[in-house]
């Protein structure tokens, strides 16, 4: 049984619905249902993440106060329903720029503000919005220093307070009208820099934020200072994909999810304590958000160019921007991997010249450049 989200539904309504296909774990497949995944697992007795923990887990603020709190580093932040408030802390902090972002975790649109004027323009944006369903009644705002370094997520598995770690990556970002969007991820090998002490934080935030059981996604900024949480979502990745991972890490996190649930003394025997290894290089490339548009007719040859690079595991499509035509336009993910870092990057560039505007009016596939390397 698939529960959309807490709108037509409340906890003892959902559980008593589920009780009788006697239900081995909850999981929350989008942010929003994170909070409903816990109550559920409560008063099922599953295991799971205290709900007494639950709003640390799908609000930014109160995730950054719960890291306060048990002593981990964390940004500087304040949250309001004040558009003023919130700019006159961003003014009387001096430092520049900030970003302003909603609290809720489920909530899109972090915006990168140069002074107090940008902040109240943005936070009134935030604050004007009409509720989204099943969201907080009166929304805030969230104003927070801004990062500025390389960014990483740290991908594990829980089960009972001890961890597998999935996969560790560098996500590349790119600014779009004042906003980070997420370009690509690349795979970083666990032993090597930065990956240990990244490693090491997610730990403590995931302590801190009280996550003991299920997947979860880190992700941190690298500082001077060290590792600041940027954002932690207690679910799986939205670019996990069994197949590829096994190749890629030995392992997903998707069936290790599955085997937590259902064969904790498995899960604890075998992986708890222990971690990813990069057996090739790999990368996940996001199609759509490089401000390209996906329109045109050519777009199913664009894909089948795409889907005959070497490096190119899989295309998984994504649904078309609104005003688009029919067909299947090149939008999504791209999950790419070789043996060769020249080839990925190759093929890499293959693509983004593929989703060009110009390229979209009139693609021309691209032929195979080296053989697949074998990973």
């Amino acid at each position: 049984m698939r529960l959309q989200s807490a709108l037509d539904t409340t906890p003892e309504k959902a559980a008593a619905r589920l009780r009788p296909y006697t239900p081995v774990c909850v999981l929350a497949c989008r942010q929003s249902g994170v909070p409903l995944a816990d109550a559920l697992a409560e008063r099922l007795g599953l295991p799971g993440n205290s709900v007494a923990s639950s709003p640390a887990r799908h609000d930014r603020y109160r995730a950054g106060e719960a890291l306060r709190r048990a002593g981990v580093r964390g940004a500087a932040q304040f949250a309001g329903d004040d558009s003023a408030a919130l700019a006159d802390w961003a003014a009387r902090r001096g430092s520049r720029p900030v970003t302003v972002g909603p609290v809720c975790l489920a909530d899109r649109g972090v915006t990168v503000c140069q002074g107090p004027d940008e902040v109240r323009e943005a936070a009134d944006r935030i604050l004007s919005a009409r509720p989204r369903p099943g969201g907080p009644p009166s929304p805030r705002a969230l104003v927070r220093e801004f990062l500025d370094g390389d960014a990483y997520t740290v991908d594990t598995v829980s089960c009972a307070g001890r961890r597998y770690v999935a996969a560790v990556r560098r996500r590349l970002t790119a600014r779009r009208d004042g906003r980070v969007v997420h370009d690509r991820s690349l795979l970083v090998s666990r032993t090597l820099a930065p990956a240990p002490a990244l490693i090491a934080y997610a730990h403590e935030v995931l302590d801190a934020l009280g996550v003991v059981h299920g997947p979860a996604r880190t992700t941190v900024v690298t500082t001077p200072a060290g590792p600041v949480l940027l954002k932690n979502s207690a679910l799986l990745g939205d670019d996990v994909l069994p197949g590829y991972d096994d190749v890629c890490l030995g392992a997903n996190p998707a069936d290790l999810t599955a085997l937590a649930c259902t064969a904790p003394d498995d899960f604890l025997s075998r992986w708890a304590g222990l971690g990813y290894d990069k057996l090739c290089e790999a990368e996940v490339i996001v199609i759509g958000d490089r401000g390209r548009s996906p329109a045109g007719p050519g777009g199913a040859a664009v894909i089948g160019a795409i889907e005959a690079l070497p490096s190119v595991y899989c295309f998984t499509p994504g649904p078309a921007p609104a005003g688009h035509g029919p067909g299947r336009p090149p939008f999504g993910r791209v999950h790419a991997l070789n043996g060769s870092a020249r080839q990925l990057e190759r093929d890499r560039l293959h693509i983004h010249g593929l989703t060009s505007p110009a390229a979209l009016a009139a693609p021309t596939p691209t032929p195979r450049d080296e053989a697949v390397c074998a990973c």
